[in-house]
C-alpha cells in the first residue's frame, strides 16, 4: 500500500480542543482527515519549509537552535534516510503535510522502530500524531508482517509519551534519559475502537448535556479506545455524518449520545423507530411530520449492544439508570435508526443512550454512568444481547 504511494485514511480519532464559542455554547471540535503517504523529495522540501523544531525534543535545551530551511540540508537529510534504508511517510491532513513518521531498524518478521515529528505547533496536541502512529502500526503489523514495534521518548517530553500511550504503546523500560515503549501485534488486535457521538446544542439552549458528558468520558475504558465526535441536530445530516465516520474509522462498536431534558436517569434506548416527527424545528429549520427515516425500512430496529446490561451497570455504580423503550421521534431517533439500518450485517453493534439535562444530573455523574455502561459493553465484548 504505502510502497506504491497509496494512502491509508482515517479520521483523527482523538478528542481535539473543546471550547465555548462567543455565545457560550459548548462544542467538541472534529479533527480533519489523517492519512499516511510515502514521502517524496518534493514533499520533504515542502515539509521542511514550514518546519519548526521543538526544544522539548532535546535533552540539553541549551543546544537548541531554531531550524532554518536550506535546500542542501534537506537533500542531505533525504540521502541519509535512503542510506539507512528507512521507510519515511508524511502525516497528511487532506492535502497538507502535518508531520513525518519514520520506520527504522527494520528486522523482517522481528521488529521495527517508529519515530514521529509534527511540522509545527499548529499540528500538536490535537490527536493527529496518535492517529498517525496507529496507522503506521497497522502497516507494520499487517503489510510488513513485523510483530513488534518499538518507540522511545526523552524523559522531559511528556507530550510524546502521552501520544505513544494513547496510540497503544506500553512502557517497558526507563533507562538514562529515555523511556522505551513497545506495541505487539496482538496488543493492537485487542485495541478496540468505540465511536461515541454527541450532539450540538439545539432549541435555543446554550449547551447540550451529551457533549458535556462525552468531554468528561475517559479516552480509554477497558480494552476500548474512545473516539469522540459531535454531530449536528439536523434530520438526515446527523446520520450521514455518523455513517461517514463509521466508514472511515471502522470502529468495533458505536455508541450514540443525546440529551433528554425531561428525564432524570441515564437511559439506554431499546429501539429506534422508522419515523421523523419534529415537535420543534431542527437546527436547519426542518420540521418533518411523519415521514420515514428510511423508505421501505422496518417499523423499528432494536439495539445491537447489550442495553439491558448497560442499564444494570449504571445502577450498580450507584447512578440513576433506566432502560427506555424508545428514543423519541426527533433527531436522536433519526440518527439511531439510520445507523442501525446501515450497520446490519457488518458485525458493528450500536446503541443510543440519553442523558438528562445538566441541571438534573451533573455532567460528571452522567460521564460516570456512561463509563459504567461502556464497561458493560466491554464485559459483553460488544455482542448482541
Amino acid at each position: 500500500m504505502f510502497a506504491c504511494g497509496a494512502c491509508l485514511k482515517k479520521n483523527a480519532a482523538e478528542r481535539t480542543a473543546s471550547h465555548k464559542d462567543g455565545k457560550g455554547r459548548y462544542s467538541v471540535q472534529i479533527s480533519d482527515t489523517v492519512s499516511l503517504r510515502q514521502m517524496t523529495p518534493q514533499m520533504y522540501h515542502a515539509y521542511f519549509r514550514e518546519y519548526q523544531n521543538d526544544p522539548e525534543l532535546l535533552i540539553d535545551k541549551k543546544q537548541f537552535k531554531p531550524f532554518s530551511y536550506t535546500p542542501k540540508w534537506v537533500d542531505e537529510y533525504i540521502q541519509r534516510q535512503l542510506a539507512r534504508k528507512r521507510l519515511c511517510f508524511a502525516v497528511m491532513l487532506g492535502d497538507e503535510i502535518a508531520g513525518e513518521i519514520i520506520l527504522k531498524d527494520l528486522r523482517p518478521r522481528e521488529s521495527a522502530v517508529l519515530s514521529i515529528c509534527m511540522k509545527n505547533d499548529r499540528f500538536k496536541g490535537r490527536g493527529y500524531g496518535t492517529q498517525a502512529e496507529r496507522l503506521a502500526a497497522d502497516y507494520v503489523f499487517h503489510s510488513l508482517d513485523i510483530p513488534v514495534l518499538y518507540a522511545d521518548s526523552i524523559l522531559p517530553n511528556l507530550r510524546s509519551q502521552h501520544v505513544l500511550e494513547k496510540a497503544g504503546f506500553r512502557l517497558f523500560r526507563t533507562e538514562g534519559d529515555f523511556k522505551y515503549y513497545s506495541m505487539e501485534r496482538q496488543d493492537r488486535a485487542a485495541h478496540r475502537l468505540l465511536l461515541v457521538t454527541c450532539f450540538e446544542p439545539f432549541g435555543g439552549e446554550a449547551i447540550n448535556a451529551s457533549a458535556q458528558a462525552l468531554e468528561l468520558l475517559p479516552e480509554r475504558i477497558g480494552d476500548w479506545t474512545i473516539l469522540k465526535y459531535q454531530l449536528p441536530v439536523v434530520f438526515g445530516q446527523a446520520g450521514e455524518q455518523c455513517l461517514g465516520l463509521i466508514e472511515t474509522l471502522k470502529p468495533d462498536a458505536v455508541l450514540m449520545l443525546g440529551q433528554a431534558g425531561g428525564r432524570e436517569a441515564v437511559t439506554p434506548e431499546l429501539l429506534a423507530r422508522n419515523v421523523r416527527w419534529a415537535r420543534i424545528p431542527d437546527n436547519a429549520g426542518n420540521e418533518p411530520k411523519g415521514e420515514p427515516v428510511v423508505h421501505g425500512g422496518e417499523d423499528a430496529l432494536f439495539a445491537t449492544l447489550p442495553v439491558e446490561a448497560m442499564t444494570e451497570a449504571i445502577r450498580a455504580a450507584g447512578l440513576p439508570g433506566a432502560l427506555s423503550a424508545t428514543a423519541g421521534l426527533y433527531v436522536c431517533n433519526d440518527l439511531y435508526y439510520s445507523v442501525l439500518h446501515r450497520v446490519r450485517g457488518t458485525g458493528i453493534p450500536a446503541a443510543f443512550v440519553h442523558v438528562p439535562s445538566a441541571q438534573t444530573l451533573s455532567s460528571e455523574r452522567s460521564a460516570r454512568a456512561l463509563e459504567a455502561a461502556v464497561t458493560a459493553i466491554d464485559e459483553k465484548k460488544g455482542t448482541v444481547e
